[in-house]
């Protein structure tokens, strides 16, 4: 239950609303003004779950329906009201207008009817614009425009921030909200209405109880199960069609395609494909308009992808549909009257339907409230309240302050200067006080409907976790009891002993503070750098120490996370350093060298952790153009760094599911195959149990292996290409290794399960990559690990106004490693995605030799030659000859000659370059190998012919540390066979922080005679 405290079984109250939607919520809105007990039921965990969650956010004029009817009343009261409306409530809306397109001289006869509808609907403002006129306005409509009909009151708003800012408003004057509470029966009765519900618990299933309602009117808002309660009391039956709509969502690039919402000529089923900005700079195109009978088939599907993404389905071209990061399906409530239906029902006064809101629904919602509250004060009589909250205190929306009030909110309350969602700037400040404000948020999906956090580029890869994590300190509950959206959809799996094992967790009832060492001192004011690196990963750290070895002295490291390090803290398997320091490491071993290097004071480089770099602009002083680096942090608040010159480090992304276009729901249990990583490595979370991977990439095979070592059943590895996209290395060792099958030439074609994933259905592809029908094979899993592809993060970069290469997808650059902006230079993987960190290491280090060069020649005043990037410099051809490289399936090749002599191709795993050998034994001797290109090549075909070993990498639990595990692995290689067994013994061992690198933690694991050795470090952790 949310809101305030009830008895349900007692009271009685005067109006009991069905539907946390945005029109029951605009009810009890308007309703809070007056006396009255009002109690709004929802069975969801969140407000506006249902329709209102899954729509285009318009705000339409009004031209579209027909003239009389409600829909046209309310909804031209309703876009009337929506401005002010706005305003009081705290909300960003915005009247971008709206154009209705002729393609043909069909519409163009429709275009003047639906003037004429607008003109007796009293809509203001409408024009019909000549092409010219059109395309002057919006240069991307159809080549085929022939003129368009323009509605200037049209407008965008955030439907998700309408619905709760409306029941925020509810709630803070008296209205009780009843989440997690399912009517089950409404019975007329002598004095109102009897409601029966089952109200949820939100963790415990055995906890759920019925309850009961007494009440003097009802108000059916709910949506697509309208008709199902309105039937339960009146004879005069009602019918509602879910209409099913497909959408997507492009990423904020693609925002500016369009500045208004942009219409084809409606048809029977709808107004068709629109195309329009989003309140949040996003870019819509949809939806689909398909009856179902399904109330809950919110699933997308291959069909209406396929229509959304069509060339000519809108009236918009050349689309960037490429940037597509996210799809959805939402249902609206398509009645069979006509209109919508509003009022009492003729047979049964006091029961008010608010029923077949479809669009413009939430155009409409104000005046419907305003409508409906009318209605009741008809039946009630009640009195207006005497202190009412007239307006909300406004939400904040820290990236659409000015500059100057960002500075000043973050000086005041440091937390807002903790960016955790990069890709839509979203402060920990911010979820902070969605979390703390009335009706406030207790899942990821209602962080993420009122923040952004969750809905950029990434769609959550990077901030997920975080989210959960002051999820759980700020609700003083385990993290594995975080769900998606209610208990139905958990994040993460959840044993016996989850939430248990992390004593400061026991003690303060939230997930531990992992911030690391104290603040780096602020420079002098007027102090300036000689070189900023943004990103303290790999590339940032080797581009810093090479500035440092050229001679260049004040260099600053800014690294959004709590340590220096970057993805290779969560890179425990070994693999790393064999080309940079000649031995075999793990990730966060080869990390810790360059921190140490860096830590070293003689290397004159400063660090500022947990600090985000927000803008890079160029700035005039003495003559010189110098880089002013914009950058937030909880600890510093906001800063302006001055610098000589810009290295860009700051990696790369995965690629969400939503630039896949995969059909089916969209539950909980979808995950990259990097923040999956991260839960396993970093928080020593499971996120599931039966896994099914889809992307055979590096990352996503040796998260295979981790999964199947922690406990989880991995079905298979599905791959679209006819190789794989990992090393071979990886594919000996994380899937031969374990009898996890590979499949190759096959892709994911349905997502099942409504809140948690439930199956996945898998099928060939042709060779076109186009699925083959007919091949489907349904894989029952809980969770979907992606490893489809790595991005370079170039956000920053772009709006710098660098030139991007639509090749690497990273910065255009100079052979010199410089951008189109003088003296901001990029390596990396936010250059372009490299197979190994020692790649990433050596350009790095180039990086940093071609910007000490460029600091020396502008602190001699040189001129500085203008930057021409080569389409085929070094590194364009470097990329291109990596990308001929594929890697083939492993596959059995043993051939018996008649000496009985038994011969074999074993793909080498000591090095990347993955030679395959050919090693023949005889009577388990070895009797010759060929085809190693190494002595240890040779050495590794040996062992493997006879007694496969292996390293050993795992994590082992840290009480009192300040992280819940440290990573581990056996100090040298053990019998393969063994690796199950030391992994039984690893996973019921407990250390106490503090732990070091190279600290033994086991000795003689599982009577191998190798030692289980830390291999990152954790600090003690101290209850504040």
């Amino acid at each position: 239950m949310t809101g305030q405290e009830m008895n349900s079984k007692t009271k009685v109250y005067d109006v009991l609303i069905i539907g946390a939607g945005v029109c029951g919520c605009a009810i009890a809105h308007e309703l809070s003004r007056y006396r009255l007990d009002i109690a709004i039921l929802d069975r969801n965990a969140d407000i506006g779950e249902g329709t209102s969650k899954a729509n285009s956010g318009i705000v339409h004029a009004g031209y579209d329906a027909k003239p009389g009817t409600l829909k046209a009343k309310l909804n031209v009261r309703g876009s009337q009201m929506m401005p002010q409306f706005a305003q009081k409530l705290g909300i960003p809306f915005m009247r971008n207008g709206s154009m209705v397109v002729a393609l043909s001289d069909e519409d163009e006869d429709h275009m003047q009817k639906l003037y004429e509808r607008g003109q007796k609907n009293g809509v203001e403002g409408l024009r019909i614009l000549t092409r010219e006129e059109a395309l002057a306005m919006e240069p991307n409509l159809s080549d085929d425009t022939k003129g368009a009909l323009f509605a200037p009151t049209g407008g965008i708003i955030c439907p998700f921030r309408l619905t709760s800012a409306m029941a925020e408003s509810a709630c803070v004057n008296g209205v009780n909200f009843c989440l997690l509470t399912e009517v089950t029966g409404i019975e007329k009765t002598d004095e109102g209405f009897r409601v029966d519900a089952i109200r949820y618990d939100e963790f415990d299933e055995s906890r759920d109880e019925k309850v009961s309602f007494e009440t003097k009117t009802v108000i059916n808002a709910a949506g697509v199960y309208a008709d199902k309660f309105h039937n339960m009391v009146s004879k005069d039956t009602l019918t509602i069609i879910p209409r099913k709509g497909e959408y997507c969502l492009l990423d904020s690039t693609a925002g500016g395609h369009v500045g208004r919402t942009i219409f084809r000529m409606p048809s029977d089923l709808g107004k068709g494909i629109l195309v329009s900005p989003t309140i949040h700079g996003n870019l819509l195109v949809g939806p689909t308009a398909t009856d179902i009978d399904d109330k809950e088939g919110t699933f997308t599907t291959a069909e209406g992808l396929a229509a959304v993404n069509a060339p000519k389905a809108s009236a918009v071209k050349n689309i960037p549909m490429c940037d597509v990061i996210t799809s959805f399906a939402g249902l609206r409530p398509h009645g069979d009257r006509g209109d919508f239906v509003i009022g009492e029902a003729k047979d049964c006064p006091g029961f008010i339907d608010v029923a077949a809101i479809e669009s413009p629904g939430l155009s409409a919602s104000p005046a419907i409230g305003e409508m409906v509250s009318g209605i009741v004060c008809d039946i009630l009589h009640p009195l207006k309240k005497d202190v009412y909250v007239e307006e909300l205190k406004p939400f904040t929306y820290l990236k659409l302050l000015p500059e100057e009030e960002q500075r000043a909110l973050i000086e005041k309350d440091p937390s807002y200067g903790n960016i955790i969602c990069r890709c839509a700037q979203v402060s920990e400040g911010e979820i902070l006080e969605t979390i703390r404000r009335p009706l406030g948020a207790r899942t990821l999906d209602a962080v993420k409907r009122r923040t952004g956090a969750n809905m950029g580029r990434c769609q959550g890869g990077f901030c997920y976790p975080k989210v959960m994590e002051i999820l759980s300190r700020e609700l003083g509950i385990p993290i594995d009891l975080i769900s998606k959206k209610g208990r139905r959809s958990p994040i993460l799996y959840r044993s016996a002993e989850a939430g248990k094992e992390d004593p400061s967790l026991a003690k303060t009832g939230m997930a531990p503070d992992r911030r690391g060492a104290a603040p780096e001192p602020l420079s002098e004011a007027g102090a300036i750098y000689d070189a900023v690196v943004v990103g303290g990963g790999p590339a940032g750290m080797a581009a810093a120490l090479s500035l440092s070895q050229k001679g260049i002295k004040d260099i600053l490291i800014l690294e959004r996370d709590t340590e220096l390090g970057g993805i290779l803290n969560q890179c425990i398997h070994n693999g790393f350093g064999l080309h940079t320091f000649d031995e075999e490491l793990t990730g966060p071993e080869y990390a810790a060298r360059y921190i140490d290097m860096i830590s070293d004071g003689a290397a004159g480089i400063s660090c500022r952790l947990e600090t985000m770099v927000m803008n890079i602009q160029p700035h005039m002083k003495d003559g010189k153009v110098y880089k002013v680096v914009t950058a937030y942090s909880s600890r510093n608040g906001m800063q302006k760094i001055m610098t000589k010159s810009v290295i860009l480090a700051m990696g790369c992304r995965e690629r969400p599911r939503g630039a896949l276009n995969i059909p089916g729901y969209r539950p909980a249990g979808i995950y990259s195959a990097g923040t999956a990583q991260k839960f396993v490595n970093i928080d020593g979370l499971l996120p599931g149990r039966e896994v099914v991977i889809l992307g055979s990439g590096d990352i996503g095979l040796i998260m295979a292996r981790r999964m199947t070592l922690e406990g989880a059943k991995v079905k298979a590895v599905v791959e679209i290409m006819p190789y794989s996209g990992g090393l071979r290395r990886n594919i000996v060792q994380c899937l031969d290794d374990f009898d996890i099958p590979l499949l190759l030439g096959h892709t994911i074609t349905d997502i099942r399960g409504r809140d948690r994933v439930e199956a996945v259905v898998i099928s060939k592809v042709d060779d076109k990559l186009h699925p083959i029908p007919g091949t489907e094979q349904v894989v029952e899993c809980d969770t979907l690990l992606l490893s489809v592809g790595l991005v370079p993060e170039n956000e920053l970069s772009r709006n710098m106004g660098i030139e991007m290469s639509p090749a690497t997808r990273g910065a255009l650059v100079t052979d010199e490693l410089e951008t189109t902006c003088p003296g901001v230079f990029a390596c990396g993987n936010v250059l372009h995605v490299h197979d190994l960190v020692d790649n990433v290491s050596k350009e790095a280090k180039e990086a940093g030799e071609y910007a000490a060069a460029y600091i020396r020649a502008f602190d001699e005043g040189s001129e500085h030659t203008a930057v021409n990037p080569d389409p085929d410099s070094k590194l364009m051809r470097r990329f291109a000859e990596r990308n001929k490289t594929r890697n083939e399936a492993t596959c059995a090749d043993e051939r018996l000659a008649p000496d009985g002599s038994m011969s074999r191709t074993i793909p080498c795993i000591v090095c990347p370059a993955g030679c395959m050998i050919r090693v023949t034994t005889k009577d388990g001797r070895v009797v010759s190998v060929e085809g190693n290109t190494c002595e240890r090549g040779e050495a590794y075909a040996r062992s493997e012919a006879v007694s496969p070993v292996r390293i050993f990498t795992s994590v082992v639990k840290v009480e009192g540390g300040r992280s819940p595990v440290v990573s581990v692995r056996s100090d040298r290689p053990i019998p393969r066979d063994k690796i199950k067994e030391c992994m039984s013994l690893v996973k019921d061992l407990k250390v106490s922080a503090p732990v070091d690198i190279g600290d033994i933690l086991m000795e003689n694991a599982a009577d191998t005679g190798c030692h289980i050795i830390a291999t990152s470090k954790v600090s003690p952790f101290h209850v504040k």
